[in-house]
């Protein structure tokens, strides 16, 4: 797989375990939704880059 695909696969699971701690904080809302879905992506697809690297680089 190429570094977009983990990259991509990396920020929807983030986007997905951002939404699910702010419910699971009992938080809701358009603002905390923004917040911790754009954390949760940003986060998800470095460590998805950084899982590319660390498999291909060998």
């Amino acid at each position: 797989m190429t570094r977009d695909t983990y990259r991509s696969i990396g920020a929807i699971t983030g986007l997905a375990i951002g939404i699910v701690l702010m419910r699971s904080l009992g938080l809701g809302g358009i603002i905390y939704g923004a917040i911790f879905g754009a954390s949760g992506a940003t986060i998800g697809g470095i460590v998805g880059e950084q899982l590319h690297g660390a498999r291909n680089d060998s």
